[in-house]
């Protein structure tokens, strides 16, 4: 399910990107985050579990840093094209989660783990030259 509504998110915002007024791209980011953010709500009632202050901050710092993926994705898809935008996109995301985890949370990275992040990082320099 995460590959299927993942890869619907982005394709969504390619379809804004070709078809939609640029200008509209924050009422467009408006009413996908609101909509999600009423579905998990709607959820969460039905699920009768208690919310806690620590569940919401999560959900917000989530949120955050997904709203600006989504708005710098589609600045970028005006510009660049769609068959290196999304593998920069992916592959960015990659890394970051990745570095996120070494620097947060402190852990420690498999020597397999390593290897696939060079051969991310071999992979972008790739798609960049071509």
């Amino acid at each position: 399910m995460l590959f299927l509504f993942g890869g619907m998110a982005e394709f969504q915002n390619k379809l804004f990107q070709q078809y939609a007024l640029i200008e509209y791209k924050d009422v467009f980011l408006f009413v996908i985050f609101i909509t999600a953010f009423l579905l998990s709500l709607y959820f969460v009632i039905k699920s009768k579990e208690k919310v806690l202050k620590r569940d919401l901050l999560v959900g917000f710092l989530v949120g955050i840093p997904n709203l600006f993926s989504s708005y710098f994705l589609i600045m970028a898809l005006n510009s660049i094209a769609t068959s290196i935008a999304f593998p920069v996109y992916s592959a960015g995301s990659i890394i970051f989660i990745s570095l996120g985890e070494v620097f947060l949370y402190k852990e420690k990275l498999s020597k397999k783990n390593k290897v696939a992040i060079v051969l991310v990082i071999l992979a972008l320099i790739l798609i960049n030259i071509g």
